[in-house]
């Protein structure tokens, strides 16, 4: 069994957010029941309280659901024996749940660039969907992660020869030029400076 693919540091990045979602749904779903046992206000509508609470239970439950998902779909790990069966790895909570992958598993995935651009920020987050037979939602493979033998990973996961290697490297953030202001917008800054 050779390993091919590791996730390296991301692995404990996944798994804290994880972590971190837990006190932040509560936190949402303790807001929903005090904004439910809380004393009414004057000019309450009747439908407020029922929907302060299901916004917070909604809000808290969505947020630590969606991050235990998003883990059990990132693959964290990827290794390959010689009869060309997969281990893979993804990030749970307490551990690693371990998936075993036959040849015939997996269905041809896609490619994502993820570029994104907002407010002069630019960045990237490239990642590859791993498609599986009999499951709905594709497993994640992060291109950024230690690739130690793209070949055998390309093979195990389905994927077109050469397919890991497409990525272009992430662009730093804050790169590029600054967004420029308005002549109105400049002429509002002076002034406010002035005033200082």
């Amino acid at each position: 069994m050779a390993l091919v693919y590791d996730a390296g540091s991301r692995r404990t990045l996944i798994r804290a957010m994880i972590w971190l979602s837990i006190p932040c749904g509560l936190l949402f779903c303790w807001l929903g029941l005090l904004g439910w046992t809380s004393p009414p206000a004057v000019d309450e509508r009747p439908w407020e309280r029922p929907f302060v609470l299901l916004l917070g239970l909604g809000t808290g439950l969505g947020t630590i659901g969606a991050m235990l998902l998003y883990g059990r779909c990132y693959i964290s790990q990827v290794e390959v024996e010689d009869d060309g069966t997969a281990r893979v790895r993804t990030i749970g909570p307490f551990g690693s749940p371990e998936r075993v992958l036959r040849p015939g598993d997996v269905l041809p995935g896609a490619y994502h660039q993820g570029h994104f651009q907002a407010d002069g920020l630019r960045g990237a987050a490239p990642w590859h969907s791993v498609r599986l037979r009999g499951r709905r939602i594709p497993l994640i493979l992060d291109p950024v992660g230690d690739i130690l033998d793209a070949a055998a990973t390309e093979r195990a996961l389905g994927m077109e020869r050469g397919e890991l290697g497409v990525y272009e490297p992430r662009p730093r953030l804050l790169s590029g030029p600054r967004p420029r202001l308005s002549e109105k917008a400049r002429k509002r800054f002076k002034r406010a400076r002035r005033r200082r």
